[in-house]
Parts: structure tokens; sequence; C-alpha cells
């Protein structure tokens, strides 16, 4: 049988890229988390920690509403603008970086330690907030420094955004108590801060007369040396004198182009003229040096002989005289003269005008350099002097501002100052809303306590969920083995329970179920099987678990089976001198295999028995001459290379990685390996290990089989096998009915359907 063609270059069996780093020792990276997979899988749990939140956040509510409430007692102010009233409240002239610095501020005086003291020392205290004093007692008089740090926590100021409010709040467990230390605190931050707001006004309005006073010096003194420059200048006007030298340097740069113009367009013809002289074709002369020889008086003079002559030829022929008589010849011969020579006056004129019209160029280029020299010079000096007029308009236009400068300021002095006059007892700041007895606590809240209830008790369940994925290892699914580096999935076997048709032998599914999903699973890892191996022109494939019951057994049997459907012949040679199965599920006994063919006990065609259509099986043979050591001998080495000459594919079955050294040894016979885990059977690191030990032998490995995958372990797989079984149950369905309405003689419709 012919060997399959190569279908694809050398790169990697499954189309991507080797990776050039190797990871040793089982080590995996971080597992990623599926949130729709934990979603699924955990979802009963998920909801049971919310109901449970819910509960907890109720019974918590009121646990809090019993033993810990709190009351708060709200006193809002207003700020002004400053130089403003509430009754003139103009917006748009607010400074409010002034206004946003001066809320500041007073938030934080509010709740200074120096009110907060205010505060602790006024009298009223013991009445206003009778319980929230009594602890504070020592004897007559209050520990002023336990009171403090009380205080600081019950009392607390927070500016209202997008407005210019400030709210002061008091807490305490006794509603009267708040609202008498609101009350308290209110008092005397106001008393404070009318007190220090007087004491401000009057430094303010010293401190703007100053200013007033300084801005008018530097106004008169900018303005002397404004004066100093004109005068030093030499001009009535230096903006007049700059726009005169620049009117004048642009006349001047606009002649200099003209002239280069000029200079470029002689020169150029200066170059063609020469050019022509240096040819060995000669000199081509224009239209205009010829018009201008045709009318030189001698040429003229000329052209008149020959037309002369030319008509006395005409009239003796006419007259009868042959052209060989000797006056006609030698009319003809003073003719041929005259042509001559007008042809050489020609040359020669033309020469001549050509050789001044050179010269008179280079005239022109030599002045018109001279004209540009000039004109260079003076646009030279006029940059000069235009540069020293634009310094010094510049130096006057920086004084100019600057005076504009001090006058904007002195102004601003002097309203600040009168509006500091006119207003001189008016405050800044006012009392919006007095503090008022709170009819509701605010603390606890029950629309905050039970959502946050929810959320950490769902956040804990959460995170135990993601806590207990990633410390399980166990391979679930094909998402766990490819986060081992270097690791290509092949494929993913359900497992046998999740397949709808009913299985009862796992090693036969696709013989006996060949619509079931199981089998369609083998149909797609065959693809990529078959493509893996045609791209290198393998031909045998070892096959082997990574623990004793990953079922690498069942898939080498169905691979063989499935390889047969689509035409191939194969050879299974079970290599598990260990446990050997492959006899037993395909119903052959005890019989003469592969031990006895390396004993050399039997021969090569006489061991192997056919089983079915392109499938024949190699069984491990005599159990008295299955001896390990034979596996890395050269005679098993020559049954392989005899096997992939008679197959399209050889599937090599042996004892798992694990528990025995077998697999090392044939992958390095075989040509490609094929490592099968089962689901929730083996961890991530003896996978990786495991994968690493099988990469560095002679057999490419194709890739891991993962098998028996269960859809508990979430996702949308269980929705894909249901799909799957129906969508194929459904058309065996729909084609039995139209089999069967078809009538009996219609044979031609029939094989054609």
């Amino acid at each position: 049988m012919t060997r399959l063609p190569t279908t694809r270059p050398a790169s990697s069996p499954l189309g991507k890229p080797a990776d050039s780093g190797r990871t040793g020792g089982g080590q995996v990276p971080g597992v990623t988390i599926d949130p729709l997979r934990l979603l699924r899988k955990y979802k009963y749990l998920l909801a049971a920690s919310v109901v449970v939140g819910g509960i907890v956040g109720v019974a918590g509510y009121f646990l809090l509403l019993k033993f810990f409430p709190q009351y708060t007692a709200v006193v809002i102010f207003e700020c002004e603008a400053a130089g403003k009233t509430v009754d003139d409240p103009d917006v748009d002239s607010i400074d409010k970086e002034e206004m946003d610095r001066f809320m500041r501020t007073e938030w934080s005086r509010m709740t200074s330690e120096r009110v907060l003291l205010d505060v602790i020392e006024d009298p009223r205290l013991p009445q206003e907030a009778p319980n929230w004093v009594r602890p504070l007692m020592r004897g007559a008089s209050i520990d002023t420094a336990e009171a403090l740090k009380k205080l600081d926590d019950d009392i607390g100021a927070s500016i209202i955004p997008e407005t210019n409010w400030i709210r002061l709040t008091a807490s305490y467990y006794k509603r009267d108590d708040a609202v008498g230390l609101a009350r308290l605190v209110r008092e005397n931050y106001k008393r404070r801060f009318d007190r220090d707001f007087n004491a401000n006004v009057r430094n303010s309005k010293d401190q703007i007369g100053r200013s007033i006073t300084e801005l008018d010096r530097e106004i008169t003194s900018l303005r002397a040396e404004s004066a100093s420059i004109v005068q030093e200048s030499g001009v009535d006007s230096i903006s007049e004198a700059h726009s005169g030298k620049r009117h004048e340097l642009e006349l001047v740069t606009a002649s200099l182009v003209e002239i280069q113009s000029e200079i470029e367009a002689y020169q150029s013809q200066i170059s063609q003229d020469e050019a022509m002289l240096a040819s060995d074709a000669g000199i081509v002369y224009d239209n205009a040096l010829r018009a201008d020889v045709e009318r030189d008086p001698l040429i003229a003079s000329l052209k008149q002989d020959i037309v002369s002559s030319e008509a006395e030829l005409r009239r003796l022929m006419l007259q009868g005289i042959a052209i060989n008589h000797r006056t006609t010849k030698s009319l003809q011969a003073r003719i041929d003269g005259l042509n001559q020579r007008l042809a050489d006056l020609r040359e020669e004129k033309l020469r001549q005008n050509f050789d001044a019209r050179l010269d008179s160029y280079r005239q022109l280029v030599r002045q018109r350099r001279a004209q540009e020299a000039d004109l260079l010079t003076k646009a030279e000096e006029l940059r000069g002097q235009l540069n020293d007029l634009t310094r010094t308009l510049g130096e006057l236009e920086d004084i100019e501002s600057k005076i504009q400068q001090a006058i904007v300021r002195k102004a601003s002095d002097k309203a600040r100052l009168a509006d500091l006059t006119q207003n001189t007892t008016t405050t800044r700041v006012f009392v919006y809303q007095e503090e008022r007895r709170p009819d509701s606590v605010s603390f606890p809240k029950i629309k905050i306590i039970l959502p946050l209830s929810v959320l950490l008790v769902t956040g804990l369940v959460s995170g135990l969920v993601v806590l207990r994925e990633v410390l399980d290892q166990r391979i679930k699914s094909a998402s766990d083995v490819a986060v081992i580096p270097r690791a290509r999935v092949l494929g993913v076997i359900p497992d046998a329970a999740e397949d709808p048709t009913g299985i009862s032998e796992i090693e036969t599914v696709f013989r006996d179920k060949p619509d079931g999903v199981i089998a369609e699973s083998y149909r797609n890892v065959r693809v990529g099987l078959i493509k893996a191996m045609q791209a290198h022109d393998h031909r045998s494939l070892l096959i082997v678990g990574g623990m004793p019951g990953s079922g690498a057994s069942s898939v080498t049997t169905n691979i063989a089976f499935a390889a047969a459907a689509a035409e191939r012949r194969v050879l299974i040679i079970d290599a598990n001198f260990r446990r050997p199965t492959i006899h037993r599920v395909l119903g052959l006994g005890e019989r003469p295999g592969l031990g006895d063919v390396l004993a050399n006990e039997t021969s090569h065609e006489a061991a192997v028995a056919r089983v079915d259509d392109g499938v024949d099986v190699l069984t491990a043979g005599s159990a008295r001459l299955r001896r390990f050591e034979q596996l890395s001998s050269e005679a098993m080495s020559t049954v392989l290379a005899d096997a992939t000459d008679r197959y399209d594919f050889v599937l090599v079955d042996t004892a798992p990685m694990v528990v025995s050294g077998d697999a090392h040894a044939l992958a390095s016979r075989c040509d490609a390996a094929l490592l099968v885990v089962r689901a929730f059977g083996e961890k991530r690191g003896m996978v990786a290990r495991l994968y690493n030990e099988l990469s560095d032998h002679r057999a490419e490995l194709i890739g891991v089989l993962v098998n028996a995958v269960r859809s508990t372990a979430g996702g949308y797989m269980r929705a894909n096998i249901r799909t799957s079984h129906d969508y194929q149950n459904g058309g065996a369905a729909q084609a039995g009915a139209r089999a069967k309405d078809k009538p009996t003689g219609d044979k031609t419709t029939d094989e054609a359907a």
C-alpha cells in the first residue's frame, strides 16, 4: 500500500509553533479560572450564600439597632464669597479657587482642637449633653484629654459637593445629647470665627493699602524707563520707524529676487551656448539669429545679385540659347559662386552674431551680479536696523504690559479696599440650618447593612470556591492541560455516562455505537491525528496513559476503528506486557503475539489477527514469553519497521508511564506519541512531568488526549452533547421516514437518495 502524501510543512504537529523554552519538574503556571464555569457549577451554593447573607444582614441590623444605635444632629453652614452679602450674590465675580480654599479652611476649623477645647470648657456642656459628659467626669472636673479624644470621634464636618455648604454632624446614642453637642460646637465655632474674621479684615485693609502704594511707585518707574528708551533711539515713533524699515526691506528683497531670476535666466542661456560650442555636432542657430543675419546689407546685396543672375539665365534660355553654350555656362558658374559666397557669408555672420550675443549675456550677468551684491549689502543693513527696532519695540511693549498689569492690580486692590470699608461687619459664614432633634437613627441603616452582609457572605463563599479550584490540581478538562507549558491538546473524549445512546463496552464504542456522541468525538480526534501524522509522514504512534485507569487501551482500539472507517489500514500492537487487555476487549483470547515474535517463536504474519475491515491486531502474546526488556531491543525496532511498511497506521498500546518505563523504550522507536490522561484522575504537575519526559525521546509528541471528561466540570459540554445527539437521531429518523414513504418499485429514486 502506498504511503499518504505529506500535506503540511514540518513545523509542529498541530500547526502551532513549538515552544523553544523548556519547563522541567512538572512546573505549571497559574491556573486560569473560568467565571461562567464556576457560576454554573456552584450556582446553588452561591444562591444559598445570598440567602444566608440576607438573613445575617437582617439579624445584624436588629442587634445593632438594639445595642449600638447612633443618632446624628446636623448643622449646615453657608459660605459666601469675599466681599459679598446674602442679599447681593454676584456669582460671575466669585473667585472659585479662593472660595474653595476658604471652605476647606473653615471645614478644618470646625473640628479643630481649639474649637473642641472651647466646647469642653463651655460651662453649659453638662446641661446640654449630660449622658455624654457623665463617663468623662473625674470628680468635679472633666478629663480634658479623654473628652477631646471622644469629641473628636463624635464630631464631624464635610463639604457638600457642588454647593457652598459645610455640613457639621454630632453623633451619640442619645438623641438629646447629640443635639446639645451640635449646638455647642456651632456656637463656639461661630464665636471664634467672627472674632478672627474682624481681625483679619483690619489686617487685610492695611495690607491692601501698602500694595496700592507699591503699585503707584512701580507704574511711575516703568513710565520713566519707557521714555528713556524712546529718547535713546533717536526717533519720534519707534512703531513708525519699524514699519518704514520693514517696508524698505520688502522692496529690496523683491528687487533682489527679480535680479537673481534674471541672472539665472542669463546663466542658463550661457550654459546652452557654451555646450553647443563644445559639442562635436556644432552650433545650432536659432531663428532670431538667422533673421538678424538675413537683414545684413551684404547678405541682402548678394541675394539681389543672385536673383538678377538667375533672371538673366532664364531669359537666355527663353531665347533658345543652349545650356551648354559658353554664355549660359559662364552665367551658371557666376550664380554658383554667388550662392557659395552667400552661404559662407551667412555662416560667418551667424557665428559673429552668436559670439556677440554670448558676450552680451556674460556682460549682463556681471552687471546683475554687481547689483545683487549691492542689494544684499543693503538688505543686511536694513535687517540689522530692523532687529534693533524690533528689540526696542519689544522692550517698550513689555514695559507697557507691565504698566497695564500694575494698573489692573491697583484697580483690583482699590475695589477690595472699598468692599472691606463698606462691609466691615459682614461675615462670610452663616448658619443655614440649625441643629434639630433627629427622628430616626443614623446607624444602623438596613439599606446598607443588608447589601453589605450579602456581599460579604457571598464574597467569602466565592473566595472559598475560587481557592478550592486553584488548589485542586486535577485535570478536569482540556483547559487544565492547556495551561501546562508547551502542552498541546489533541482532543477530548466525554465520559461514557454522558452519551445518551447508552454504552456497554467503551473499548469498542466507535464500532458498536457509530452514531453516538463519543464516536463523534473520536471522529474529531481522528481529523487532528491524521493531520499531525501526515505532516511528518509518521506511521507508528505510541498511545500511553499517565496512570492506570486512564483509558489508553480503549483510546487505542477506538482510534483504530475510526481510522479504518476513514479507509486507512491500521495495526494495533499490544505492548503492555504487564496487564494486556487488547486481546480480551476484542475477543481474541490468549494467542501468539508480540512476545512470541520478539522471542522468534513465530513470524509477524502468523501472529497478526484480523478483527475488522482495515483493523489488524498483534496481541501481547504468550505470558511466558512477555519479557519487558524485549521492548527496547532491535527486534522491536524490526517489528515496527515491518509494520509501518504494511500499514498506514501502527498504534502501539503500552503500560502507563507512572508504573513502568516501557513507554520510554517504545518512544525511542515509534514515530509519534500520544499521552492519554483521565479527567479527575491525574494532576497537572504529574501530566507536565510526563509530557516533558515524552518530549525528550525520538517520537514526536503530538499532544494530550483528555479522556472521560464529565459535564459536571461546568461549561457548555452537556448542552453540546445533547445537541449533537438530537441532531444525529433527528437526521436518522427523517431518513427512515423518507425511506418508509417511498414506493417499493422506485429503485432508481431510492438509490439516488
